[in-house]
């Protein structure tokens, strides 16, 4: 296994073993269960994009590695930022809607082509 490789099997082994003490201490009473729902689904998130890091970036995966918790690290700096998830909802919804917007444009520039006659070409 190359250096970088390894590099990166070490902090995905770390990130996971972060993410599973959190989900292990996580509180799921009445009172904290949406902050709990929020801090697992962002923790996972972060999980998921480091475990879809490539071995060719050594420098950014090495980073991540001075902190014992790398997945807690990224949720502190989450939370201190004030992100939350309606910020990334609203996100979300705005780009669906461009999208939404393009593929409607799209389909009645479509419409609007003038249409070959197809009995023509089939004589």
């Amino acid at each position: 296994m190359k250096p970088e490789e390894e590099l990166l099997a070490r902090l995905i082994r770390t990130a996971r073993a972060d993410y599973e003490s959190i989900w292990e201490n996580a509180s799921f009473s009445t009172e904290d269960v949406e902050e709990t729902a929020q801090k697992l689904t962002v923790c996972k998130a972060f999980l998921e994009n480091i475990e879809n890091f490539k071995p060719s970036f050594p420098k950014e995966t090495a980073v991540f590695l001075f902190y014992e918790k790398p997945i807690s690290k990224l949720y502190e700096d989450f939370t201190r930022q004030g992100f939350n998830m309606a910020d990334i909802l609203a996100e979300t919804l705005s780009d669906l809607t461009v999208g939404l917007r393009r593929e409607v444009r799209a389909l009645l520039e479509q419409e609007a082509e003038p249409q070959e006659d197809s009995d023509d070409l089939e004589r």
